[in-house]
């Protein structure tokens, strides 16, 4: 199941920093970069699943999208992005 697939790739992310980074690297590139690393990982899921999860974690979530965030969504660059719930993350907003 390819939803599956990403929550976990999610939840790898999360624990390895190496692999966040690489992660966070190809979403500043584009969402085939994303799922290219993530099937290297052996996690199979598509860019519009990606795409969905991604927005409903925007929408769903209590975060509001960083102007890093918002360069990223609106075709613009950043020199590293932080994946959502990510520790990089937590401690960004601290």
């Amino acid at each position: 199941m390819s939803v599956e697939a990403l929550e976990l790739f999610y939840e790898k992310i999360q624990e390895d920093d190496v692999l966040e980074a690489k992660a966070a690297e190809a979403l500043g590139r584009t969402l085939g970069d994303v799922v290219a690393l993530a099937r290297l990982q052996g996690f199979e899921f598509s860019e519009d699943e990606l795409m969905a999860a991604l927005s409903k974690h925007a929408i769903g979530g209590s975060m509001e999208l960083s102007d890093t965030d918002l360069d990223l969504v609106a075709g613009g660059t950043a020199s590293q992005a932080i994946m959502p719930g990510s520790r990089k993350e937590m401690v960004r907003r601290s």
